[in-house]
C-alpha cells in the first residue's frame, strides 16, 4: 500500500485523496489451497486500483517497451520516479535477492526471493479509483503459546468479488481468477483435510509419472485439484487413502463411459460459474466477460461457405468460479492417450 501512495502523490496532478489508496495481496494456486510443498514458490497477485499502470508503475515501462514512462496520461513528477516503480523499490529491500522482471511473460509478473522465499507478484489493475479496506475475520484464540500479538497470522481476507472484473483486461482477469478458483474449489469441498491429503499425494503421482504440466497438455495443479474436489463431492466423507483410489476407479470409468467425460460433457463443481449474466436483449458490461464462458463446441460450423471444425476440447475440466473456463484446452490426442493410460496403471495399483 506504501507503493500506491507514493504512485498516487507523485502523479502530475496528484490525486485528491492519495492517502487513502491502498494494494491488496492475494495468494492463488497450491499455497491458497494449502498444499505447497516446502521449496515450492509463492504465486500472488497484487490488485491496484485503475490510476496504476502495470508497465508504468510495475515495471517503469512504457506499453511499446521503452524504458521511458509514457508521456500520454497522468505521470509522474520527475523527483519521484524511484519511488513509483515497485521493481526498484523490491531491488532497493535488504530482503529481497535474484529480482527478475518478466514484462514480456502472457501474463506479466516480476519473481523474486524474499526471506529466502521464491514469490512470484502478477499486477491486477481493476476499474475501480479506490480500493476498500479488508475486513478481518475475528482471529481465532489459538495455541496457548502463541502471543496475542501473533493472533494476526489466522486473519483471512476476503474474496475477491465479481465486480473486479469489470472493465478489467485479460490478464487481470486471468489473474484474479487464480485466487478466485482456489477460493471456490475450498468453499465447494465437504472436508479440507481429506481434500488437501489426498490432493498432495495426486500430485506427488502426477509428478513422478511426468504428468505434471498443463503447458505440454497433461494436468497442472488446478486440474489436479478441481478432479480431487469432484471426487470428494461424491465420497463427502471419505477419508484421503479412499478419495485416490476412487480418483482413478471413478475417473478411468468416466472417461469410457459416453456422457460422462469427454468433449461435450466436462468435469465441473459448480453451475454458478457457467450463469450468464448479461440481460437478453440488453448491452451490460458483463458481455465480454460471458463471451470467455465454456460452451459444448458445435458440431460443425461455416466459414465462407465452407464446413470447419474448431479445435476439440478433449477432457475438459472447468474452473468454477465466473467465468467458467476449460482448464485443459493444451490437452491433445496423445497427451490423452496417455493420461488415460496412466490412470488405468494407477486403479490397477490402487
Amino acid at each position: 500500500s506504501a507503493w500506491v501512495k507514493n504512485v498516487s502523490l507523485a502523479l502530475d496532478p496528484p490525486l485528491a485523496d492519495p492517502a487513502s489508496q491502498r494494494a491488496h495481496l492475494f495468494s492463488f494456486g497450491s499455497y491458497r489451497l494449502g498444499v505447497n510443498a516446502r521449496d515450492a514458490d509463492i504465486d500472488t497477485v497484487c490488485i491496484v486500483p485503475s490510476h496504476i499502470d502495470a508497465f508504468r508503475d510495475f515495471f517503469g515501462l512504457s506499453p511499446d517497451g521503452s524504458e521511458e514512462p509514457p508521456e500520454t496520461g497522468n505521470k509522474w513528477r520527475a523527483d519521484e520516479r524511484l519511488e513509483c516503480i515497485l521493481q526498484e523499490t523490491l531491488e532497493r529491500h535488504p530482503m529481497c535477492e535474484n529480482l527478475v522482471a518478466v514484462s514480456g511473460a502472457f501474463t506479466p509478473i516480476l519473481t523474486f526471493d524474499f526471506n529466502g522465499v521464491e514469490i512470484d507478484v502478477a499486477c491486477g489493475v481493476v476499474a475501480h479509483k479506490t480500493l476498500p479496506e479488508v475486513r478481518r475475520r475475528a482471529a481465532p484464540a489459538g495455541p496457548p503459546s502463541v502471543p496475542p500479538e501473533r493472533a494476526r497470522l489466522w486473519q483471512r481476507m476476503t474474496h475477491i468479488d465479481d465486480k473486479y472484473l469489470m472493465g478489467a483486461s485479460e490478464n487481470t482477469v486471468r489473474s484474479l481468477n487464480g485466487t478466485r478458483v482456489a477460493d471456490a474449489i475450498l468453499q465447494l469441498v465437504p472436508q479440507h483435510g481429506p481434500f488437501k491429503l489426498a490432493l498432495r499425494l495426486i500430485k506427488m503421482w502426477c509428478k513422478n509419472r511426468g504428468l505434471y504440466s498443463n503447458k505440454l497438455g497433461y494436468l497442472g495443479g488446478v486440474q489436479l485439484a478441481i478432479l480431487t474436489a469432484r471426487i470428494c463431492q461424491l465420497y463427502p466423507c471419505a477419508a484421503a487413502n479412499t478419495i485416490v483410489a476412487k480418483f482413478f476407479k471413478v475417473l478411468g470409468i468416466w472417461s469410457t463411459v459416453a456422457g460422462k467425460w469427454g468433449p461435450t460433457d466436462p468435469i465441473r463443481l459448480n453451475k454458478e460459474g457457467q450463469e450468464k449474466k448479461t440481460v437478453p436483449g440488453q448491452g451490460t458490461e458483463w458481455e465480454v466477460l460471458d463471451r470467455s464462458i465454456w460452451e459444448p463446441p458445435l458440431q460443425e460450423q461455416t466459414t465462407y461457405g465452407k464446413p470447419s471444425r474448431r479445435r476439440e476440447e478433449l477432457l475438459p475440466i472447468l474452473t468454477p468460479a465466473y467465468p467458467s473456463m476449460n482448464s485443459t484446452f493444451n490437452m491433445n490426442n496423445s497427451t490423452k492417450r496417455i493420461l488415460l493410460q496412466e490412470l488405468e496403471r494407477g486403479q490397477k495399483i490402487t
